[in-house]
């Protein structure tokens, strides 16, 4: 940082050492930009809120180097904790341009940066919130910051989600990515909901999506955000009532293995066990998701949930139903059953909301 450098386009430990050699010797020489994050942090929020934008913006639009980054996130973090507080001033900010630059972070932040992306993700988030009730001014919003921008925030943020592996940027870009995706799903008015349109889940499925939701759940198991920002997305895909071709997309992409072991894992959030078992119920719908669910030891898992919340009604009938979508028998808290036709339900998928 000091020498004004950054990891951008190192792929590997031999990559990052040779960049190391090249500051030491940058600064050796009196180089670098001399960027100070304290300093620049400490610039930035002396600053009237409605300054910071400007800032941004000439910051992401401006030569790369460490200074600028430390100023976009600087000015990020500040516009960040106006919208989380009591800052009044934060509506003073033109959304439309400030959603432009949030975009314009993110791709400066792809350079290499995962700390600004980091920051950008949780801002982005907080913006979009403030518009969600305006479908089409949010929509006309969006358009205008890809088009400045030259980038799609949905890819953009798999790119992010690709490129950078650390636990708290993953899960800082799935949260985002939930509620991106939540702006898209459109809701029928009653207590149901329906997935994004199929040909926008078919984009997002071939842009690569579920390997890499799947490898952020996979890599950190113990997290319990991340599992159910994953739930969250892939719900979001699919819905309630998955067509065939969505379901055997998502079976085959090995989703129930990793739903499965995410039920396990979080067996004591109730929360999360609602939305993960609406979604396995969602995709066992479906030959695919019913198949793939088997091979998975669901009905294993299953019993497993039922004996550890007896006094849960709600969680058994969720849990007695797919049992019984899954073998043919009424899964019991004792572990056994009685034999049954295996034919679906006809109770309706309680829904549950993740957005």
């Amino acid at each position: 940082s000091k020498a004004g450098l950054t990891t951008a386009g190192c792929t590997d430990k031999a990559d990052l050492i040779e960049r190391a050699e090249e500051a030491q010797q940058k600064l050796a020489a009196g180089g670098g930009d001399g960027a100070d994050a304290e300093a620049i942090e400490a610039e930035v929020a002396a600053l009237p809120i409605t300054e910071t934008l400007p800032i941004l913006e000439r910051s992401i639009k401006g030569e790369p180097s460490q200074t600028s980054a430390l100023r976009a996130n600087a000015c990020l973090e500040r516009i960040t904790k106006a919208f989380m507080g009591p800052e009044s001033s934060v509506a003073e900010l033109p959304h439309g341009r400030l959603l432009s630059a949030v975009l314009g972070s993110l791709k400066m932040g792809l350079g290499g940066q995962g700390g600004l992306f980091m920051m950008a993700c949780l801002l982005l988030p907080l913006v979009l919130a403030e518009r969600e009730e305006e479908d089409e001014d949010l929509s006309e919003m969006v358009q205008a910051a890809e088009q400045e921008h030259d980038a799609d925030v949905f890819e953009t943020l798999l790119a992010g989600l690709a490129k950078f592996e650390r636990e708290e940027v993953q899960n800082s870009i799935l949260v985002t990515l939930r509620q991106w995706l939540g702006c898209q799903v459109e809701h029928d008015g009653g207590d149901d909901f329906v997935a994004v349109e199929e040909s926008t889940a078919f984009e997002m499925l071939n842009a690569g999506m579920m390997p890499l939701v799947l490898r952020a759940m996979r890599t950190y198991p113990a997290n319990l955000q991340i599992a159910d920002s994953g739930v969250a997305v892939i719900s979001a895909i699919c819905g309630l009532h998955p067509s065939v071709t969505i379901a055997e997309v998502i079976a085959a992409a090995g989703t129930l293995d990793v739903l499965v072991a995410a039920l396990s894992s979080h067996a004591s959030d109730l929360e999360f066990l609602a939305g993960g078992i609406a979604l396995l119920k969602a995709l066992t719908t479906q030959p695919a998701g019913k198949s793939a669910a088997k091979r998975s030891g669901a009905a294993k898992g299953l019993q497993t949930l039922l004996r550890k919340h007896p006094n849960e009604p709600e969680l058994q009938r969720e849990v007695t139903d797919l049992a019984k979508l899954l073998t043919g028998a009424v899964a019991t808290g004792g572990g056994k059953g009685t034999r049954r036709s295996a034919q679906t339900s006809d109770q309706p998928i309680t829904a549950t909301y993740l957005y």
